[in-house]
């Protein structure tokens, strides 16, 4: 019913980051995590941006800016291509857990990596 929704709110043209952070919603809702967020690789190759989340202070989520490459979870995960599960961040020996995980006292995550187009220039 989740995904339903979304695709009618996608298709009737809904704002894109309408759509995204419903979706954070119903990640939340149908995986019952209190966290969760989308990051965007920016053009220098070098950091993600949150560009939705959950769970996460606002202020905190629209500023975060997370280091790519195998130095986070996230850039670990756009490196490996495949999904990366973190059982206990404390112990996590791969990458370094991120401030804003940290200060949100995350304990465990998974990430994936969202395949889109490449924007045209």
């Amino acid at each position: 019913m989740l995904l339903a929704n979304l695709s009618q709110q996608a298709l009737q043209g809904t704002d894109p980051q309408h759509l995204l952070n419903s979706a954070m919603l119903a990640v939340g809702e149908t995986l019952e995590v209190p966290i969760a967020a989308v990051s965007r690789l920016l053009p220098n190759g070098r950091e993600l941006q949150v560009e939705a989340a959950l769970g996460l202070k606002e202020e905190t989520a629209s500023k975060s800016r997370i280091k790519a490459g195998t130095a986070s979870q996230a850039g670990f995960t756009l490196e490996y291509g495949k999904p990366v599960i973190v059982s206990d961040y404390a112990s996590e020996p791969r990458f370094e857990t991120t401030e804003v995980l940290a200060r949100h006292q995350a304990v465990s995550g998974l990430s994936v990596v969202i395949m889109g187009r490449s924007p045209t220039k």
